[in-house]
């Protein structure tokens, strides 16, 4: 049995080697940013003691594979799928691969034509973020890649019949965090702006019921008011919530985007946040520390997820593993900011 070490196989093994981090592969190899020269001979030493080609156009025709990797987003204007993206590619760039977006919409149709352009660019491993993934009607549409072998991931749960992966936070856990936290602060009349239109916002949901009824109290007191998930459709929802003559004395937006519009809304009505009404997020988006008053809400650790999502497909993709589809879900947590803040302590510490 030979004594030889495996030939490096992706930019993660040659920094191993030399010492170094992916990312300062990256640079060498595209010859894009500072890269310290004695750390750059170093580089170029192992590469060319191991004889490693970046070609991709070589490394396509010996593997038929092409080394990029579909990601299928809504939009990015809701900053929790740029996140997912940061952390899709920080682990694509780790293992030698690329990323290749597209903005699909709401819509399932789209989502489908977003998969057939993907499929037309011959991606190696495609993760959608959407809940239309979950729709049987698509699953047709996966028949395709899964002929191929092609991997999928998704944004949600994971899928034993098709063998896609799945990765979620804990949605029941982020919707009683969120409505606890009100609970525990004295805010007993909530009206929840979004709308059921996916198994993990049913899940935030009955979380949110579940603090009630934790504490005794009738679900007559949490308000439901139907929201598209963006910010105009927060400010709406807000708007007509706090025009109502039993006025909620806390809005619980089930994304941060319509928080940010609930915090709108309010102002336009002279009402001041916390002291009339407090108002609490999910995500956990940066611009959230931006707003003012700045924004408690529950933190997903998107970013982390977005890594996750592309390991899942990678492990597929590399033979390390290959059994039925797998689920990761990650914790979740509160965050205490201004929104939610009696008066007399707003402005204070994040707690």
């Amino acid at each position: 049995m030979s004594g030889r070490k495996a030939a490096p196989r992706t930019i993660a093994d040659l920094g191993r080697i030399a010492g170094v981090s992916a990312s300062t592969v990256s640079r060498v190899l595209n010859d894009s940013g500072y890269v310290n020269p004695r750390t750059r001979r170093k580089v170029e030493n192992v590469i060319k003691a191991h004889g490693f080609t970046p070609n991709r156009v070589a490394r396509s025709l010996a593997t038929a594979r092409t080394s990029l990797i579909g990601l299928i987003v809504p939009s990015l204007e809701n900053p929790v799928y740029l996140e997912i993206l940061k952390g899709v590619n920080a682990s694509a760039i780790e293992h030698g691969y690329s990323v290749v977006l597209s903005q699909s919409g709401d819509e399932p149709e789209s989502v489908r034509e977003s998969m057939m352009h993907l499929a037309a660019l011959r991606v190696d491993g495609i993760i959608a973020t959407q809940p239309e993934v979950h729709d049987v009607d698509l699953a047709r549409h996966l028949t395709p890649f899964l002929a191929e072998k092609i991997p999928i991931a998704r944004l949600g749960t994971a899928d034993n019949e098709w063998k896609i992966d799945g990765v979620l936070a804990d949605s029941f856990e982020t919707g009683r965090l969120a409505a606890e936290h009100l609970l525990q602060l004295g805010y007993e009349r909530i009206a929840v702006l979004g709308s059921a239109v996916n198994p993990q916002v049913k899940l935030r949901l009955e979380g949110i019921r579940s603090a009630l009824l934790a504490r005794g109290l009738p679900l007559k007191n949490l308000q439901l008011l139907d929201a598209d998930f963006s910010q105009s459709g927060g400010a709406a929802a807000a708007l007509e919530a706090l025009q109502r003559p039993d006025r909620p004395s806390a809005l619980l937006a089930l994304n941060d985007v319509m928080a940010i519009g609930a915090l709108m809304a309010a102002e336009s009505l002279g009402l001041a946040v916390p002291s009339d009404v407090a108002v609490v997020g999910i995500d956990g988006i940066p611009v959230g520390q931006m707003v003012r008053p700045r924004l408690s809400t529950v933190v997903l650790p998107t970013f982390e997820m977005g890594r996750a999502l592309f390991e899942m497909i990678h492990s597929r993709l590399d033979g390390t593993y290959s059994g039925k589809a797998r689920q990761a879900v990650f914790h979740v947590r509160m965050l205490v900011r201004d929104s939610t803040l009696p008066v007399r302590r707003a402005g204070g510490a994040e707690q």
